[in-house]
């Protein structure tokens, strides 16, 4: 069989973050941000039962090809660890106890997770039996028969925002030189970027068409390469952690092919705001745009939070903020429409007709959408191209 790392745990800049509830819950613990490791002094308490660091156990089990999960950890000192499942029933949420083990960890240590497929989601929970003890990493492996063969065409179109660009190369592409499954396609509309890029990234000049132009210009290119077998759509201006590709990429290699044709939808949250989801999809009706998961605290809201995380892929549509589709769908349903503004995410998601997959932990940070307010984009090519799409 082979083995997938699927979950990695994610950590916030700080455990003082606004958002820093939404990553971990803890007691007595000392957090080094730099080498992502947890200090106990004995009776220290951490739990994962959170927005970024649920495990979506269901999900996992009826849309990918995993067939059970072991549970890798890697510090030092001695711990009692406890799992469990929590489950939306639709009336209320219901918490299991699942298992426990007490172990003394020198390194690296690993054991079989038994869960059934019907538990929603899973968390683990770990209290320090000393002191000076210290967690480097927790990580959800799946097994699985076969991987899928995946390559990754990530595809940014941007009009000089250079900074943005340059914080992408260095904190999350340089991440994946040794990466055979993902390369990176930087498509610009603007002027020379003004530094060098690592080997896995490629410059595309084009003449500003704007951004649904240059991300048809990389859509163009991705499926002329009969290797790539998706293409991951990406705004300039968002922020992102490396693990956001990480779980794409080992989603995709797991997915059963009854869901091969579906998009991963990234959820948006605030950049002034972090712990805010603004909308993990959307929906368009005669009523107008209805986001789904919108204005979500991910700290606080643990309801709003787990049944988020739960949520089935549904018809909609996907923000090109963060959006991953099959090169097949592409070649079957051609390349958008070069409409200037807005709307181009909305025409080619209302086009091809795909189910959305969200994962949590799948998300990017954006600049709100009120400071981006313009009175003529809204009176006049918003309305312009919903005339369009709806022709």
């Amino acid at each position: 069989m082979k083995t997938v790392k699927i979950f990695s745990l994610t950590f916030p800049s700080s455990l003082s973050s606004v958002d820093s509830g939404s990553y971990l819950h803890s007691k007595d613990v000392i957090f080094d941000p730099e080498n992502k490791i947890l200090i106990f002094k004995k009776g220290g308490v951490v739990s994962t039962d959170t927005y970024h660091n649920f495990w979506p156990i269901k999900k996992l089990f009826s849309l990918t090809n995993v067939e059970f999960f072991t549970v890798h950890i890697s510090g030092h000192g001695k711990f009692l660890i406890e799992i469990f499942s929590v489950i939306d029933d639709d009336f209320y949420i219901k918490e299991k106890f699942e298992m426990s083990r007490i172990f003394t960890l020198r390194g690296e240590y690993s054991f079989k997770f038994d869960i059934k497929e019907g538990q929603g989601l899973a968390y683990v929970k770990i209290t320090s039996l000393e002191d000076n003890n210290h967690i480097d990493s927790i990580e959800l492996l799946g097994k699985v028969q076969e991987l899928n063969k995946v390559l990754v065409s990530c595809n940014i179109c941007t009009f000089n925002r250079q900074s943005y660009i340059k914080n992408f190369v260095e904190n999350v592409a340089s991440s994946f030189l040794d990466n055979d499954k993902i390369l990176f396609r930087i498509i610009n509309n603007g002027n020379e970027l003004g530094f060098l890029l690592p080997s896995n990234c490629e410059v595309i000049k084009n003449k500003n068409t704007g951004g649904a132009g240059g991300f048809s210009k990389g859509m163009q290119l991705s499926i002329q390469d009969p290797l790539v077998t998706h293409i991951l759509l990406a705004d300039d201006d968002i922020r992102l952690d490396k693990e956001v590709i990480e779980r794409t990429l080992a989603f995709l290699t797991i997915v059963k092919k009854e869901f091969s044709d579906c998009f991963i939808s990234g959820a948006m949250l605030s950049l002034d705001e972090p712990w805010l989801q603004y909308e993990r999809n959307s929906s368009l009706s005669n009523k107008g745009f209805q986001p789904r998961g919108s204005n979500l605290d991910t700290c606080r809201d643990r309801i709003g939070v787990i049944r988020d995380i739960s949520a089935n892929p549904a018809q909609g549509l996907a923000g090109w903020w963060y959006m991953v589709m099959p090169s097949k769908v592409v070649k079957e349903y051609g390349l958008p429409l070069q409409i200037f503004v807005r709307g181009d995410d909305v025409e080619y998601s209302l086009r091809c007709n795909r189910q959305n997959i969200s994962i949590n932990g799948i998300c990017v940070w954006h600049e709100p959408f009120c400071k981006k307010y313009n009175e003529i984009m809204e009176d006049y090519y918003l309305v312009r191209n919903m005339l369009l799409i709806s022709n």
